[in-house]
């Protein structure tokens, strides 16, 4: 199956806007969007495995929670995402009502290592593409809801802040790490051996 004329038209544009941003000095201005590459692999990702539980870190206007949203309508599944930043949630909210998936989506506003302690299903996809230094730590705290075929998928981990989260990956076991080159970045992929 394939993303919704609609909501891929409405896609467009906002990756549109966050390409036209991209040099906003204040991120809290920026979309901070994955390409429509990675965006589109993400929903292929999520359709080919059947995913329904679905864990976002750092959703920013929520490009990347509208390719989720998208997959799991498809799987009969949901999201939750994590927003830092207030002043982000009126156009993230706003991005997912215009996209018809705002009844799937649970947005928590604050620190994802205090919004994301509760209520947790065991998770089948956990995309981390907030704050790079936050990921062994969000790791940890989320890793007691991983399933034996759950995969984490950790975006721009070819910026110098994600060094450690690669480092503090080889140290735990049981995990294989694969590296996919997106045109802008980097996503690693982990998965439980």
């Amino acid at each position: 199956m394939s993303i919704n004329s609609d909501v891929l038209t409405y896609l467009t544009t906002l990756h549109q806007q966050a390409d036209n941003d991209y040099n906003y000095p204040l991120y809290v201005q920026r979309y901070m969007a994955i390409a429509p590459e990675q965006g589109q692999w993400l929903y292929d990702t999520i359709l080919s495995r059947g995913d329904k539980n679905i864990v976002e870190f750092g959703a920013s206007f929520g490009v990347s929670t509208i390719y989720l949203a998208a997959a799991a309508k498809q799987t009969g599944g949901s999201v939750i995402t994590t927003e830092c930043e207030p002043t982000k949630i009126p156009p993230l909210r706003k991005n997912l009502q215009n996209t018809n998936f705002i009844d799937i989506v649970d947005i928590r506003i604050g620190n994802a290592l205090e919004t994301l302690v509760q209520n947790i299903p065991p998770i089948d996809l956990l995309l981390m593409d907030g704050y790079k230094t936050m990921y062994p730590d969000l790791f940890t705290l989320l890793e007691p809801y991983f399933k034996p075929n759950t995969i984490i998928i950790a975006d721009n981990t070819d910026m110098k802040h994600a060094s450690e989260f690669k480092a503090f990956l080889k140290t735990k076991l049981g995990y294989k790490l694969e590296l996919k080159q997106f045109e802008r970045s980097e996503m690693s992929i982990v998965t439980l051996m």
